[in-house]
């Protein structure tokens, strides 16, 4: 089976993200397993608890979260190192 790793930037995301993870649900094949790494960026509303949830019940779901607002660059950046 391939694995591809996906990076998203989020900020504020809280209401979107679930819908996000769900419609790549649908599109889940056999033969390629993905991994989303969200990549948060100083969000002020629940994005990080959201993520802590779904990353503790779902293993092909992690996160980084970065303390200060450093834009879409440096957090897509930071999730490639």
């Amino acid at each position: 089976m391939k694995s591809v790793d996906i990076l998203v930037a989020v900020r504020n995301e809280e209401k979107t993200i679930p819908e996000f993870i769900n419609k790549f649900d649908e599109l889940r094949s056999e033969e390629v397993n993905l991994n989303f790494i969200f990549l948060e960026d100083g969000s002020t509303d629940s994005t990080v608890r959201l993520l802590n949830e779904i990353s503790q019940s779902r293993k092909n779901i992690n996160y980084l979260s970065l303390e200060n607002k450093y834009g879409q660059y440096a957090a897509l950046t930071l999730g490639l190192i």
